[in-house]
């Protein structure tokens, strides 16, 4: 995440009228704080607009050691006491029960 490298100056005249109002300013859309006008951070290489996955899944996608499950839904996270062990997921109208090796982590990324 990083501010704009161009900013349109039609984008700081709003912001600057809503300050002018007492509108809050908020620098920083990613902190705890989300109320307020601001730019906001983007994901960006040279410039242009980057997805999530163009900045971090796209480098670490061929690694042996990681399984990406896209239009999939977790119906259930399997625990072990306080631990995760799995998941059971419903992908193309199929269940499957996936089960962790020793040190092994579940990511459960949701949207549209």
């Amino acid at each position: 995440m990083s501010d704009l490298k161009t900013v349109n100056p039609l984008s700081r005249d709003f912001v600057q009228a809503g300050r002018e109002l007492q509108i809050p300013h908020n620098g920083d859309f990613n902190s705890a704080e989300q109320e307020g006008l601001g730019m906001y951070q983007v994901t960006q290489k040279d410039g242009r607009r980057w997805s999530s996955a163009q900045a971090f899944l796209r480098g670490a996608e061929a690694r042996s050691n990681l399984e990406i499950f896209t239009d999939a839904r977790v119906t259930r996270v399997v625990m072990e006491e306080k631990t995760a062990t799995g998941v059971t997921l419903q992908q193309s109208g199929e269940y499957r029960q996936l089960r962790l090796n020793a040190g092994g982590e579940v990511i459960l990324s949701g949207g549209p």
